[in-house]
C-alpha cells in the first residue's frame, strides 16, 4: 500500500531542520522519548532534540563519540542504548537521560566492512541486534550477556531492521529486492517464527500502530507497506 507524503507524520523532518551546529554528518538513528523529545544519533555523537519554551524545536549536542551511531533504543531503567560502529566492531553503549553521560559498554561483536545493524529491546529485557555479516540476529540480556543467535534463511542485507511489538514478539525485515517480514516469539534460549509476509520490495524500517498494523518502509520504492497482525499484506482497498 502506498501512502501519500501528506500522511507521513511531520516529525520525521525535524532532525534535519533543527539539529545543532555541533553535529557532523547525517542523522543515522533516532528514538522518540515522549513529550516532543527525541534523541538522535550521528556520525560523531548524540544529541537531544526538544521543543523549546518559545515553540521551535532545538537540538542540544550532548555526547561526542568516535563511531557512527547506527541504532538507538530506550532502556527500561531510564537509560539510552546506542549501537555504535567503531572500525571493525559493533558496540552497545549505555548513556544516562537526559544528560547523555556515558555509563558503560554493554557488549560488542565483530562487524564486516560497512555492514549496518539495528536493535530493539523486548518486554523480556532482551536486546535483539541484526548481524548482517553472519545473516543472523544476536540476542543479549541487558547486562550484555550473549544469550543465543537466530539464523535468518537467505541473507540479511544492510538496512534490514528489527522491531519489538507491544505483545513482546518481534518483527524482522529482510531488505532484499524481493524481501519479507517475519514475526517471531522469543524464549530464554530460542525463537519461534510465527509467520512470514513475503513479496515486499526492499523492506526496511518498521513501526506499529495501536491496532497492531505493521507499517514497513521500502529502501528503493516510494511506498510504505501495511501488514496485518496475522501477517497478511493489506491492499489499499482494505
Amino acid at each position: 500500500m502506498e501512502v501519500g507524503i501528506s500522511e507521513v507524520p511531520h516529525r520525521i523532518e525535524l532532525l534535519a531542520t533543527y539539529k545543532s551546529s555541533d553535529v557532523s554528518g547525517d542523522c543515522e538513528s533516532v528514538a522518540f522519548l515522549g513529550k516532543d523529545k527525541f534523541v538522535a544519533g550521528y556520525e560523531n555523537g548524540l544529541e537531544v532534540i526538544a521543543k523549546s519554551a518559545s515553540g521551535p524545536y532545538q537540538g542540544r549536542f550532548r555526547a561526542k563519540l568516535s563511531g557512527d551511531v547506527e541504532a538507538l533504543a530506550r532502556h527500561p531503567d531510564a537509560l539510552i542504548i546506542a549501537l555504535c560502529a567503531e572500525e571493525e566492531t559493533m558496540t552497545v553503549k549505555y548513556f544516562t537521560y537526559p544528560e547523555l553521560e556515558f555509563v558503560r559498554d554493554a557488549c560488542s561483536f565483530w562487524r564486516s566492512g560497512n555492514s549496518f545493524s539495528h536493535l530493539a529491546v523486548t518486554k523480556k529485557r532482551q536486546m535483539v541486534i541484526t548481524d548482517e555479516a553472519n545473516n543472523q540476529l544476536r540476542v543479549f540480556d541487558l547486562n550484555g550477556k550473549a544469550l543465543f543467535t537466530i539464523p535468518i534463511s537467505g541473507s540479511l542485507p544492510s538496512y534490514s531492521s528489527v522491531l519489538c511489538l507491544p505483545d513482546g514478539t518481534i518483527t524482522v525485515s529482510q531488505c532484499l529486492e524481493t524481501g519479507s517480514v517475519q514475526r517471531m516469539r522469543l524464549f530464554e534460549s530460542s525463537a519461534e517464527v510465527l509467520w512470514t509476509c513475503g513479496g515486499l520490495q526492499t523492506p526496511t524500517g518498521m513501526c506499529v500502530n495501536d491496532a497492531g498494523l505493521i507499517f514497513v518502509g521500502s529502501e528503493t520504492q516510494k511506498a510504505i507497506y501495511m501488514v496485518s497482525p496475522s501477517g497478511r499484506l493489506k491492499q489499499a482497498k482494505d
